[in-house]
């Protein structure tokens, strides 16, 4: 139960007296009779210093600073104290000793910043018996407003956590000296002590005669190498009173809010608020008031109830009788019952000190509907600016394909709940309309990635995918009275990308009682972007002509198109009504020159474009550039005179009288500024820098490009694995390490089943190609020149690669170059190659010659650009063998080896097949051509042959070379190499084609073994079938897949199905067996391998026999024949893809040893055909 009869009554004689005055200081009043006492206050300021505290170690001996004075950060200037952790050591001041005797009530206050590692401690502890025992002060005695304290009973870095809340002292410090402190980092600090030095423990002293207060920073734990600034604490200040020492508080926050500020409209004003004090209750509420900056005059305000000093209560009051014109300063004081404790409001320490609120008339209707209680928001302090950040504006979200819920919240209505901006149709219809956005919008190639000034923000815009041709939508600002200013200017910012876009039109409303539009005062047609990441624009409208007017603005959105139409999200952003400067040049572009030309000469010119933003015409216009060559470190400075009149919001354009030097090959940095006499805005003024690359052209010619040598290997098809390219004259755009569609290195198939080459054109070496495992929405790559191409010396220039087009989702390979004067790239001529061209990974690949001849004498810029559709992934589309030069009228060259297959039956040989190619311009008759035959494992053997091309060949064409008598051919794998050796060839690189095929012939038993390891290729003439359903998995070599597929059973070669491919599903796989023979001199004959496999479970392998026209398996798995056969663990009685017995799993890695008797031809003298076959069901792959 409260009691607090004597000093009840002394307020009351206070206030009375306080009443009695029309004008008084209430803080010097009170202090006149106050009963609290200050006990202790240290300031930590000169002259004196600190001196009524003493700094002290907790380990004795250390040289470490004690606490110190700083004039770092105070309070009260200009000092504070300070400390920083010291590592298994507490560093501690301790106040002198002060008394409170007479006192129950005592208060601890300082202000502090206390940016101390979030592992250590720093707290406060108090004495009653001169330093022998201590009390640390804990949650129950804080009064303050860390939400932390109370918890854990000391500060750190986390006691202002919040970085949304004031003071915010920084987060965590993990290393360094973390987030600096600023002065709005202080924070006070308030305790209740009476428990300790007031009342007591016992709660019946009378304060006590040797009182200390100590403030601790105590080690606590290790920080590494944090090393934050430390605690900071000014204003120490202990007082006491024989009543309680807690002010009361008070709210405005009532519905109606009824706290006058800033314009109001009624003849009379009511100010309420609601007080409260739990301690000894509130005893009244003075409103001090003055009108017309007159005379001060205080009232006692009304409460709402009748009771003596009530725990809370409203308390109103209402000044009356007032006009257009006045103007009204109030402030309240409000009471408790105690000591007294006073609270005023605003307080001492605000900027103003009092509140002020005017009579203006009332809004025109058009502003929103006017009560007493309750009028609209009206602009009268400029610069105004709305940038849709605050709460008021609620972001909508979803595509808005559909529905209203990329609407978002508007502040439609009078205040607090709105500020009167009006939109339509409104929030809860569909259709056409503007709404509230984070980030892009919905839709795909319309509207900006994010709002204008941060790209997080938010914006407004119109939702393009709902709503019919002509739909309108509006959104209008609250009304803005142009009263006192000299000049205005209505400033947003605009975002127009997407083809379907429609017009922005900006009116003006000068009515009053019904809106009186102005239409059109700004118009921006159409699309004004050209793409999502563009930058926002700026625009102007200059508010002159409605100058001591109130007006209304509108943002009219227009669409021109069909829902389904929908590439017309137009959004503005940043909207400000200000007054602009006298004289103001804003340097919008410059025009030239511009990053991206081949050539740049001693005399570019410089063109500007720029915007006076200045209420005064200008009609001299001082501008500048200055050119920096990063080579040599030079600048040089150009100025010139632009002589034009320009009113607010116009614009110009201006071409420099002098000319910038960019002829040296370097990297420039160019600026542009304006120099206007009198334009105090310099943020604006300047434009830079822009840089100018002026790279030395490619002139060697012919310019190769293989993709094989040194430094070039092939990825996995991979963003982290795309191959490694060891060129510095082109690039791959994306680059392919960002897991876009790009351009990587391949050697073998491709990731992606269905889609990419089998290997690169000769069969042996790398490629290029798109992996489209990447990408959406019919992305581009892009194999780009870094470097300009100087074809000034050339009259027939051409551009000559292959390509292998196979998979459904390819779209196009295009060539495509910068002419000389621009930086634009555009398509060559006959250049495009569209959809696939290839029906499977294994077809041959082809040739394209592009013609440049359009560019003869030009130094251009190239690129290959291949596009897939959509987001599929099939379109892996290749180049190799990529050529630049001069085409002669003379060259000719044997493009590709058809015949012999992948394998010559010795007893039967095929023609060797050529086709002949003329890569000059002139026809060409009677082609020479030679070619051999070497063996690849007995050098010795080679045979050299000659024909003749005989009939005409037209430029561009291809031919093909039948040669009828078949040459000599060679057990096991040869070359077959032929060129042309036509006179006045100028050419000799192109020439030449090879392939590897190789000679069967039959073995009588005993054959083997073979370990593959005598020879470069295949000596005996085992051969990878070809044919429809297969890819020609099995190669010969040293398998490189990983995992146990590294490596041969013995040596280094064997046969594998791909040596660092996976095979393929839905494919059959035959290796053939060269033919054996004198099975009827034999008995007991047996077959015998090693091999290892790993089959997905539908997929297996087999070895079958030729006998009466068809294949068929040798062995089946129902008798126990043969060792590790089909019956075996590693076998299955039936392989779903082969429909057959055969080996199914894996051998877990190992190289296992199979056989098999072949006892069935004891005596037979028909020669026996075997072949390995493995078949793969549709949806599977795996090591084979």
């Amino acid at each position: 139960m409260r009691t607090y009869p004597k000093y009840t009554s002394m307020k009351h004689r206070i206030r009375r007296i306080l009443s009695a005055f029309v004008v008084v200081a209430s803080w010097s009043a009170m202090a006149q009779t106050s009963p609290i006492t200050v006990v202790f206050h240290e300031k930590f300021d000169p002259p004196s210093g600190p001196d009524s505290v003493t700094s002290f170690h907790t380990t004795p001996g250390t040289t470490i600073p004690y606490w110190n004075d700083t004039s770092a950060f105070s309070v009260s200037a200009p000092h504070s104290y300070h400390a920083k952790i010291v590592p298994f050591d507490s560093v501690i001041f301790e106040t002198d000793a002060f008394a409170t005797t007479g006192n129950i009530f005592v208060r601890l206050t300082f202000d502090q910043i206390c940016k101390v590692h979030f592992g250590q401690q720093a707290y406060v502890r108090v004495s009653n018996n001169n330093g022998a025992t201590w009390t640390r002060l804990n949650g129950t005695h804080y009064r303050g407003t860390s939400g932390g304290f109370n918890s854990t009973g000391y500060f750190n870095e986390l006691s202002y956590a919040n970085p949304n809340n004031t003071p915010y002292w920084g987060g965590l410090t993990t290393a360094g000296t973390g987030v600096a402190p600023t002065a709005t980092w202080w924070v006070g600090e308030t305790f209740d002590i009476s428990s300790i030095i007031g009342n007591g423990p016992s709660g019946t002293a009378q304060g006590y005669a040797n009182c200390k207060i100590q403030f601790i920073l105590e080690y606590r734990s290790p920080f590494g190498t944090a090393n934050p600034a430390g605690w900071f604490v000014d204003n120490v200040k202990v007082e006491a009173a024989p009543c309680e020492l807690i002010p009361p508080t008070y709210t405005f926050n009532l519905i109606p809010r009824k706290e006058p500020i800033g314009a109001r409209y009624q003849s009379s004003q009511e100010i309420r608020l609601k007080a409260r004090d739990l301690e000894s209750g509130v005893d009244s509420v003075l409103l001090h008031h003055r009108l017309n900056g007159g005379t001060w005059t205080t009232v006692q305000m009304n409460a709402s109830v009748s009771t003596s000093c009530p725990d809370s209560a409203e308390y109103f009051y209402t000044l009356t009788n007032l006009v257009v014109g006045d103007s009204v300063d109030w402030y309240v004081e409000i009471f408790d019952c105690a000591c007294p404790n006073v609270v005023r409001v605003p307080s001492l320490s605000s900027t103003p000190l009092n509140n002020t609120f005017w009579i203006d008339p009332s809004p025109p209707a058009i502003c929103g509907v006017s009560t007493p209680n309750s009028f609209p928001y009206l602009v009268t302090n400029f610069p105004w600016v709305e940038n849709f950040s605050s709460i008021d504006w609620i972001p909508g979200s979803g595509t808005g394909a559909t529905g209203t819920a990329h609407r978002g919240t508007f502040p439609q209505g009078n205040p607090p709940s709105g500020k009167n901006w009006q939109v339509s149709p409104n929030t809860t219809s569909t259709g056409f309309a503007w709404s509230i956005r984070i980030g892009q919008t919905g839709t795909l190639n319309t509207g900006p990635l994010g709002d204008h000034t941060t790209g997080g923000g938010k914006y407004v815009y119109t939702e393009a995918s709902q709503g019919s041709t002509n739909n309108n939508t509006t959104l209008i600002t609250p009304c803005l009275k142009l009263t006192g200013l000299n000049h205005a200017v209505l400033e947003f910012w605009y975002h127009k990308y997407g083809a379907h876009m429609g017009n922005l039109r900006v009116d003006i409303d000068t009515g009053s009682t019904t809106p009186k539009w102005v239409v059109g005062v700004m118009l921006i047609p159409g699309q004004q972007q050209t793409n999502q990441s563009d930058p926002w624009q700026k625009a102007l409208v200059n508010l002159d002509p409605y100058l001591d007017q109130i007006i209304r603005i509108r943002f009219l959105g227009n669409k021109t198109n069909t829902a389904s139409n929908d590439l017309g999200d137009m959004a503005i952003d940043d909207i400000s009504v200000y007054e602009p400067d006298p004289a103001d040049i804003e340097m919008l572009a410059m025009y030239t020159p511009q990053n991206g030309f081949c050539q740049y000469t001693a005399n570019e010119n410089v063109r500007i474009h720029l915007r006076s933003e200045g209420f005064f015409p200008i009609d001299t216009i001082p501008v500048a550039f200055s050119v920096k060559n990063l080579t040599t470190n030079t600048t040089v400075v150009s100025r010139d005179t632009i002589y034009t009149t320009l009113n607010l919001g116009d614009t110009t354009s201006y071409t420099f009288t002098p000319k910038a030097n960019l002829s040296a090959y370097a990297n420039y940095h160019i600026y542009v500024w304006s120099e206007a006499p009198g334009d105090p805005n310099t943020s604006n003024d300047t434009l830079g820098f822009f840089f100018i690359e002026h790279i030395a052209p490619i002139t060697q010619f012919p310019h190769i490009q293989t993709f094989d040598g040194p430094g070039w290997n092939a990825g996995n098809g991979t963003s982290n694995n795309p191959g490694t390219f060891n060129t510095t004259d082109w690039e791959a755009l994306p680059p392919p390490q960002t897991a876009d569609y790009a351009w990587q290195v391949g050697s073998a198939l491709t990731p992606t089943f269905n889609t990419g080459p089998r290997w690169n054109r000769t069969r042996s070496g790398n490629y290029l190609y798109s992996e489209a495992s990447y990408g959406n929405n019919g992305p581009a790559a892009l194999y780009a020149t870094t470097r300009c191409v100087d074809l000034s010396a050339m009259t027939n220039p051409v551009l000559t690669f292959w390509y292998h087009m196979f998979g459904a989702d390819v779209n196009i390979l295009n060539v495509q170059v910068v002419p000389d004067g621009s930086n634009s790239w555009q398509t060559v001529a006959g250049a495009p190659i569209s959809g696939a061209q290839q029906t499977g990974e294994v077809d041959d690949w082809k040739f394209k010659m592009v013609d440049l001849s359009a560019y003869a004498g030009d130094v251009v810029k190239i690129r290959i650009l291949a596009r897939k559709t959509g987001s599929g992934d099939l379109a892996d589309i290749a180049i190799d063998d990529l050529m630049i030069y001069n085409q002669p009228a003379t060259d000719v060259g044997v493009s590709i080896v058809t015949s012999p297959l992948n394998s010559v039956n010795l007893a039967n040989p095929q023609n060797v097949v050529l086709k002949v190619r003329n890569y000059g311009t002139a026809a060409k008759t009677g082609i020479p051509v030679t070619y051999q035959i070497n063996d690849l494992c007995t050098p010795s053997n080679s045979g050299t042959y000659t024909t003749t091309y005989a009939g005409s060949l037209a430029a561009g064409a291809e031919g093909t070379i039948t040669v009828t008598t078949p040459p000599t051919y060679y057990v096991g794998d040869f070359e077959v190499k032929a060129w042309t050796t036509l006179a006045g060839d100028a050419m000799a690189i192109n020439d030449t084609a090879s392939k590897i095929s190789s000679g069967a012939t039959s073995y009588p038993i005993s054959f083997g073994p073979v370990n593959f390891d005598n020879c470069v290729g295949d000596e005996t003439g085992f051969f990878a079938q070809g044919g429809p359903g297969t890819l020609q998995m099995w190669e010969f070599g040293t398998p490189a897949k990983g995992g146990a597929f590294n490596g041969a059973a013995s040596g280094t070669n064997c046969w594998v199905t791909g040596l660092t491919d996976n095979y393929q599903p839905g494919k059959t796989e035959i290796l053939r067996i060269p033919t054996l023979t004198n099975f009827d001199t034999v008995v007991s004959a047996e077959l015998r391998f090693k091999h290892k496999y790993e089959f997905t479970p539908t997929d297996g392998g087999v070895v079958e026999y030729f006998q009466n026209g068809n294949w068929n398996t040798l062995g089946n798995a129902a008798v126990a024949v043969g060792y590790n056969w089909y019956g075996s663990n590693y076998g299955s009685p039936n392989v779903q893809s082969l429909n057959s017995p055969g080996w199914a799993g894996s051998t877990s890695g190992q190289w296992i040893t199979s056989s098999i008797p072949l006892n069935v031809w004891n005596f037979s003298p028909n020669p026996i055909s075997l072949r390995f076959r493995m078949v793969s069901a549709a949806g599977s792959s795996a090591k084979g």
